[in-house]
């Protein structure tokens, strides 16, 4: 028996609570098929990652957006892609995978990758930043290892560039701060030191050159090219105060170019450093600078500064915890730098429940093979949330079994929805599409077998897609203007109707005919109208026809470069006018 659709979700916006930029250069096979897995290695002699659950539904689901027939061969898919160029790709794929909201991990860019709002210009919608919280105590390290600050100074100068961090927000009504004023920041402010985002480390990869340099050799790079959060709050900053109230408002709407991006939350990666066994008291100011004092040692006897301290990974997440920021936590599979069995989030159920009195909400990231764990844990605890994104995407078809799964003991309200997509834009039409099937086949099952009716379907699946997500990190409803596009659309054929009973009513003369004439004219004016819509809707997959009209035309495309090709280099231009990027130098 067929399963009843639940339309909804084919065009249901998303908020993607936890996403990464995009490689702006060109890829050959052996470095996109690196880049599809979390393996550290490229495949070996006979081996293919296009013969994976992931590489079949890129063939099946990517290819159509290229303009290929779907399951293309993956040369005749690569070589497409790059005909097209890095641009163009990473618009329609954007554009296609229908996300109008983005919450970026900026803190792992191994080589140049797209920023937070050349993410959110592509599709016109909008994105904020995600702190990563470890390049942020290891850039207050490095300045005690320089001499600039001593070491009892650890502890006020992480919550102080912390707090500076997250009071970088869009001003609010009279110039002042949205969601209060900011204090205890210090002296430079945000960004001071170093654009954010531009290099950092993930954490969740390796090889410093494919994936990046923070768990293998880049951890042993000077901090200068390893913080990617190293702005937040000046030297000399010391005050603790001023940050619980940093996010007790709406993050507003943010340019997408040309202004910092809001900051939403903050994420831990200490599943890749120590484990998730983390002390669950909040540590003391003492202990912190005690494991601070003996890190500082390691690093002057030439120690990789990469923080890996049980009790670091702690306070920072208090820190967050304090300022009433969402704090996300790296739970289950990654590459080979992670040992699986410690990235268990039952591990964290004494810290989740000393964490409960600040309110601050626990995000649960990916959690796969522990999603059913994670699910107990938000079922139990009043501020905890859970997520399968990258998980969705890594097991293709079987996308389906890990989200039921998920949701066997977690609540509908506490499941938001990420990509975890990183440096390929295939990775955020993947994660939405298989994500939007999974949850279609477990919702539809359920109002198949009578277990819910159809509109509490819809109303779940758009809590999961977006609504939870606003609730969570208080992101500010979508822009009014948005539903009032559609209405025009609507209402011109319910305009026409009228305008043919009206002879009816004035049935002497012959004024028929001539009512008849405009009549005809309007019809033909609105079904001229549609005809554009339903040509930029073969681009993308019918499912995102209804969400390509919202998006910048072709006529105005956005370059997903910043810098444009050397003057004596004149740029190429693509099918939508796009610039060709100009490869990194700093290899990778």
């Amino acid at each position: 028996m067929p399963l009843p659709r639940i339309e909804t979700l084919e065009t249901l916006p998303l908020v993607d609570h936890h996403c990464h930029g995009l490689v702006r250069r060109e890829l050959d096979r052996v470095d996109f098929e690196r880049i599809m897995t979390e393996a550290d290695h490229p495949a070996p002699d006979g081996v293919s990652f296009f013969d994976s659950q992931l590489g079949f539904a890129l063939r099946r689901w990517c290819a159509p957006v290229l303009d290929l027939p779907a399951h293309a061969e993956p040369d005749d898919y690569l070589a497409r892609r790059a005909e097209l160029g890095a641009d163009e790709v990473a618009i329609r794929m954007l554009r296609a995978a229908g996300v109008e909201e983005f919450c970026v991990d900026t803190g792992f860019a191994p080589e140049r990758l797209t920023s937070s709002a050349d993410l959110a210009a592509a599709v016109g919608g909008r994105a904020h930043d995600i702190v990563r919280l470890e390049p942020l105590a290891e850039q207050v390290a490095l300045d005690i290892v320089t001499g600039q600050v001593g070491v009892a100074h650890f502890p006020d100068l992480v919550r102080s560039r912390l707090a500076a961090r997250a009071d970088a927000r869009p001003a609010g009504p009279g110039g002042t701060p949205a969601g209060g004023e900011r204090a205890g920041a210090g002296g430079r402010g945000d960004g001071g030191e170093r654009p954010d985002g531009q290099r950092g480390d993930r954490g969740e990869r390796g090889d410093g050159g494919q994936r990046g340099g923070d768990e293998r050799d880049g951890g042993e790079k000077p901090d200068g090219e390893h913080g990617g959060e190293r702005g937040g709050g000046g030297r000399g900053g010391g005050e603790r105060g001023g940050g619980r109230g940093a996010a007790t408002a709406p993050r507003e709407n943010r340019a997408a170019v040309g202004r910092a991006v809001a900051v939403v939350g903050v994420q831990s990666v200490a599943a890749y450093r120590v484990g998730l066994e983390l002390p669950a008291h909040r540590p003391t100011d003492r202990e912190v600078i005690a494991a601070v004092r003996g890190w500082v040692g390691r690093l002057r006897t030439g120690a990789p500064l990469r923080l890996a301290d049980p009790v670091l990974h702690s306070f920072l997440i208090w820190a967050g915890a304090d300022l009433g920021l969402p704090v996300q936590i790296h739970t289950g599979f990654g590459d080979t730098d992670l040992h699986l069995a410690r990235s268990n989030p039952l591990l964290l159920t004494d810290l989740l429940r000393a964490l409960l009195p600040t309110g601050a909400p626990v995000l649960l990231l990916h959690c796969y093979p522990f999603h059913r764990e994670a699910g107990y844990l938000a079922q139990v605890f009043p501020h905890v949330y859970l997520d399968v994104g990258l998980t969705t995407h890594s097991v293709g078809r079987g996308s389906s079994l890990v989200l039921g799964e998920a949701l066997e003991l977690a609540p509908f309200a506490k499941l938001l929805y990420s990509s975890d997509a990183f440096a390929l834009a295939e990775l955020y039409l993947l994660g939405a599409t298989l994500f939007r099937r999974a949850l279609s086949t477990f919702l539809a099952a359920g109002v198949a077998d009578d277990d819910w009716t159809a509109p509490d379907a819809d109303r779940v699946a758009a809590m999961i897609c977006a609504g939870n997500a606003r609730r969570v990190y208080r992101l500010a409803a979508p822009p009014a203007a948005e539903p009032a596009i559609a209405a025009p659309r609507v209402a011109r054929p319910r305009a026409a109707k009228p305008r043919a009973a009206k002879p009816r009513a004035a049935k002497p003369r012959a004024a028929k005919p001539r009512a008849a004439e405009p009549s005809a004219a309007k019809t033909t004016r609105s079904e001229t109208a549609a005809a554009p819509a339903a040509g930029a809707s073969a681009v993308v997959a019918a499912g995102a026809a209804a969400r390509t009209r919202k998006r910048p035309s072709a006529a105005s495309p956005i370059s997903l470069v910043k810098e444009p090709r050397a003057a004596t280099r004149p740029a190429r231009t693509r099918s939508r006018g796009a610039t060709r990027p100009e490869p990194p130098t700093d290899g990778g």
